[in-house]
């Protein structure tokens, strides 16, 4: 499949080369992509009104019967918050549809080639290919489970994301995301939403597994019971992403001096780390929390960790807090 890459891609047509010129993408949001990058193409003068009229009742038409469809033909009117539900649920098909484009450019062309109803109906394709996919995923993720006792890693894996995934509404409610897992992964999902989220989240999660189970399982169930003892936590309650842990544990024993790719941390670790980190400006500190992931691994997944691991980093040292963030061995604390 297609990644989601969000860009504007070298433009060699004229009129897209114009029209590149005059569009403002700071006004076009993923959030509500189909109608922001038809308004902006609008503004430009690319589309004229007449085309933004046809689109406009195009989806008051696709909205009518979504509804009727949703009240079993019963009804051609329904509450106004349901009527929104249903509203974005649309434009959400149309915005998955879009992105699969990956840059705006072949976006406007689609919607210049395309008329609402023959693009509602590929993005729903796409949302069911994506369900398949997202459940494929799933089965790899647990497949390649982290092998250590924690309750918000065992929960959100043998049930929540199941129940994310089969409650799923892609018809009605295709926008919606249940948020409610305990357990994140470090990168996030950004602004995804529906089941781009439930997949994006679950390849994270498999990134994180396999990263993870490069090390001594036993060594990685004890960082974590450390981990949470050292908060009064019971001993399968890490309270943090257990990738996130191993990384930060990583980071700090590198830049503390010792120049190898363990996760053991001592309490003289941090303190080193603590006396270097706090010479630096916050461009230095960046620039080394980069170096440090660098030479632990060149996992693709951990690179674009960076940003994520140094703010923390940064905020915990600024805060006198680096130990709370790491796992130190309870007989060294």
């Amino acid at each position: 499949m297609t990644d989601l890459v969000y860009y504007d891609d070298t433009i060699e047509d004229d009129g897209y080369a114009a029209l590149s010129q005059s569009m403002q993408y700071s006004n076009v949001l993923f959030g509500d992509y189909y109608r922001t990058l038809l308004g902006e193409a609008l503004r430009c003068g690319y589309f004229d009104k007449e085309f933004g009229d046809a689109s406009r009742r195009d989806l008051g038409n696709a909205l009518a019967s979504l509804i009727t469809e949703f009240t079993g033909g019963e009804s051609t009117s329904v509450l106004q918050d349901t009527a929104n539900e249903l509203f974005a649920s649309i434009l959400y098909n149309l915005d998955v549809r879009l992105m699969f484009e990956s840059s705006h450019s072949k976006a406007l062309a689609l919607i210049a080639e395309k008329d609402v109803p023959e693009l509602y109906y590929e993005g729903q394709k796409l949302v069911e290919r994506l369900v398949v996919e997202s459940v494929g995923l799933l089965v790899k993720a647990r497949s390649t489970r982290i092998a250590v006792s924690d309750k918000s890693y065992d929960a959100m894996l043998d049930g929540e994301i199941k129940s994310w995934i089969y409650r799923y509404d892609k018809r009605f409610f295709a926008h919606r995301t249940r948020r409610s897992s305990g357990y994140q992964t470090c990168l996030g999902c950004g602004r995804l939403r529906g089941i781009l989220y439930v997949k994006k989240y679950l390849e994270n999660l498999i990134a994180e597994n396999k990263y993870v189970n490069k090390f001594d399982p036993d060594a990685i169930g004890e960082l974590c019971f450390d981990y949470a003892l050292a908060r009064g936590n019971e001993y399968n309650n890490t309270g943090s992403n257990v990738f996130s842990l191993v990384l930060l544990n990583q980071t700090v024993r590198y830049i503390s001096g010792e120049e190898d790719r363990d996760v053991v941390l001592r309490s003289h670790n941090v303190r080193d780390a603590v006396r270097r980190l706090r010479k630096l400006q916050d461009g230095e500190m960046r620039s080394l929390v980069a170096d440090a992931l660098a030479f632990i691994t060149d996992d693709a997944y951990v690179s674009k960790c960076s940003n994520t691991i140094w703010r923390r980093i940064d905020e915990a040292v600024k805060n006198n807090r680096l130990k709370e963030i790491v796992s130190v061995g309870h007989d060294n604390i």
